[in-house]
């Protein structure tokens, strides 16, 4: 199976294309991917974030699919409003699963997604999820709800839902000592718990 991870390089490899290399790798699949931005940061800070010019990103696109069959995707990082447009003319036409994570913090507080492209983020990238997966603080970001009860769960989960994606999972959900993914889908909502660790 050929998975194609697009988003930003981490050199630390706690996050990024390097984190997605282990997970893909770890599930047998093979892991394609296609870099929209190289940052500098550690476990403790951020330094530097620099975009690819759009004439490498088009390119490593054109690259990869051009000589594999791809099975799904992954969209994370994707930063600004440029990145995003090539990302969605080379995408809207592919009939496979699409993952969106909505990056757009750092653990460690950088930027990851300017706020001038969140608008066209919203247009242009979460109608192609099959699933996105924001974290509570990017649901917010997303739907200026407060999650602060499940009601306004719920009602930021089917608002990101109306922006287009068939499937919406906001994880990170902290109840006693479970952490919870809340889930919708099409005809349903749930919720997948674990123990904190």
């Amino acid at each position: 199976m050929n998975l194609l991870s697009i988003g930003g390089s981490d050199p630390s490899s706690g996050a990024g294309i390097q984190s997605d290399i282990k997970a893909f790798s770890s599930l047998n699949a093979h892991c394609l991917t296609v870099i929209t931005a190289i940052t500098g940061q550690n476990t403790s800070s951020f330094g530097m974030v620099e975009p690819v010019s759009q004439k490498i990103l088009i390119d490593q696109l054109n690259t990869i699919f051009s000589d594999f069959k791809i099975n799904g995707v992954k969209i994370s990082m994707l930063y600004n409003s440029k990145i995003i447009k090539i990302i969605f003319e080379q995408l809207k036409n592919k009939k496979i699963p699409i993952v969106v994570d909505p990056v757009i913090k750092s653990t460690t507080g950088g930027i990851l997604l300017e706020k001038t492209a969140i608008e066209d983020f919203k247009k242009h990238i979460i109608p192609l999820a099959t699933i996105i997966t924001p974290n509570r603080f990017e649901a917010e970001h997303l739907t200026k709800i407060k999650i602060n009860s499940k009601k306004n769960l719920v009602k930021a989960a089917k608002r990101i839902q109306k922006l287009g994606a068939k499937n919406v999972a906001i994880t990170g959900i902290e109840q006693k000592n479970k952490i919870s993914d809340f889930i919708l889908d099409a005809d349903k909502s749930y919720f997948q718990s674990g123990n904190k660790i």
